[in-house]
């Protein structure tokens, strides 16, 4: 079974805050360090890692790029997706920064963290620039 795990963005603060799960016999909480912002945003572990990063998680609103190994490695360094929560169909998909197409995860595929979306803003703004262009 996956473990659960939570992280939280502080607006006020501009900080993220990580958190590991607390069983007890009839409670499971999370704690965090104080948050100043009054509702900060939540995001989940998405159960996957990027391998070439000391397995760095990835959660909820980051921004990843993706390669395939298949002959060679093939990869998309230019296109980067926002990890978004697929309410209806209860799952994780990829949201493409550029044209905003949706992909689904995939198992033969590498995920390389870039950032994510509250701390990286740059990173949309680099992709809605190049649309101008």
């Amino acid at each position: 079974m996956q473990h659960l795990k939570l992280r939280a963005f502080d607006r006020v603060l501009n900080k993220m805050f990580y958190s590991e799960p607390e069983q007890h016999d009839d409670a499971l909480l999370f704690r965090f360090e104080h948050f100043e912002d009054d509702e900060p945003v939540y995001m989940r572990w998405t159960g996957k890692v990027e391998p070439y990063d000391n397995n760095r998680m990835i959660y909820e609103g980051d921004i990843v790029s993706i390669s395939y190994q298949l002959f060679e490695e093939y990869t998309q360094p230019d296109k980067l997706y926002i990890v978004t929560w697929e309410r209806c169909k209860g799952r994780y998909v990829l949201v493409s920064i550029k044209d905003r197409s949706i992909l689904e995860f995939d198992e033969e595929a590498t995920y390389h963290f870039k950032g994510n979306k509250y701390e990286n803003r740059e990173l949309l703004e680099e992709v809605t620039n190049e649309k101008q262009d």
